[in-house]
C-alpha cells in the first residue's frame, strides 16, 4: 500500500503545483500506460500462487525457475512497449486525445519505464512473499514512498508533470533495489547451498524417473546424497 500511496497522492500534488489542466494531461497519459498495467497485474496474479507452491514443494531451485520465467514474460512485452512509447508515443496520444497532447512523448516514455520497473519489482516481491519475508516488501514500499515524494517536490517545480513522472520512476527503482538486495542476501545465505548444479538436476531427475538404482551399483553414501537432493528436484514444466 505504501508503494502505491505516491501514485494516489500524485494528482493532488500536481493540481496544487501545476493546476488542473496539467493534472488532466498527466491522468490521460497514465491511462494510456495503464493499458500495459493490465498485463502487468495479470502476470503478477498468475505467478503469485505458482511461486509460493514452487518454494513450498521444491525449494529455491523451483522458485528461481518460476521467477525467471515471470521476468521473461514481463520483459518480452514491456521493453517493446517502452520503445513504442519513445518512438511514437506522442502520435498515439495525439490520435486518441487530440493535437494538444502531441508533446507528451517523453512523459509517456517515463511512465512506461516506471511500469517496467514495477513489473520487475512484482517478480522480486513474489519471491520474498514465497520465502515468507513480507517485512522486506513493506520496507521496499516505504522506500518507494519516501523517494517518490521527496523527488516529486524537487522536480515538479522544474520539469512540471514530466518531473512528477520522473519522481515515480526514481521511487520505483529505489524500492526495486531494496527488494532485490534483500532477496539476493536471503538466497546467498540459504538458497545457494540448497540448489544443486544444473547438470546434477538433469542427471538425477533422469535417474529418479527412468532408472531404478540398485544398491550394488551405488554405494550407501551415494544413495544418501541422492535422497537428500530429492527435495530440490522438480519436473521441467511443472510450474508453467
Amino acid at each position: 500500500m505504501d508503494g502505491c500511496a505516491a501514485t494516489y497522492a500524485l494528482p493532488w500534488i500536481v493540481i496544487a503545483f501545476q493546476g488542473e489542466a496539467k493534472a488532466g494531461l498527466l491522468a490521460a497519459c497514465v491511462t494510456l500506460v495503464n493499458l500495459a498495467g493490465t498485463y502487468v497485474t495479470g502476470v503478477g496474479n498468475y505467478i503469485t500462487p505458482r511461486a509460493a507452491k514452487a518454494f513450498h514443494d521444491d525449494g529455491y531451485a523451483a522458485l528461481i525457475y518460476v521467477l525467471r520465467k515471470a521476468l521473461c514474460l514481463y520483459l518480452l512485452v514491456m521493453l517493446p512497449f517502452c520503445l513504442i512509447t519513445f518512438l511514437v508515443g506522442h502520435n498515439i496520444a495525439a490520435w486518441i486525445y487530440g493535437p494538444e497532447y502531441s508533446d507528451t512523448g517523453y512523459l509517456l516514455f517515463v511512465l512506461a519505464l516506471n511500469m517496467t520497473v514495477r513489473s520487475v519489482s512484482i517478480v522480486v516481491g513474489n519471491g520474498l512473499w514465497a520465502m515468507d519475508k513480507p517485512r522486506a516488501n513493506f520496507t521496499a514500499d516505504l522506500v518507494t514512498l519516501i523517494v517518490s515524494l521527496a523527488s516529486l517536490f524537487t522536480f515538479i517545480s522544474t520539469w512540471g508533470i514530466l518531473g512528477a513522472a520522473v519522481s515515480l520512476l526514481l521511487g520505483g527503482i529505489s524500492g526495486t533495489i531494496v527488494r532485490g538486495s534483500v532477496f539476493t542476501q536471503q538466497f546467498l545465505r540459504e538458497g545457494s547451498a540448497a540448489v544443486p548444479p544444473h547438470d546434477s538436476l538433469v542427471i538425477q531427475t533422469t535417474l529418479s524417473t527412468n532408472v531404478e538404482l540398485p544398491s550394488a551399483l551405488l554405494g550407501r553414501q551415494s544413495i544418501t546424497v541422492f535422497l537428500a537432493r530429492q527435495r530440490y528436484l522438480y519436473r521441467p514444466g511443472q510450474y508453467d
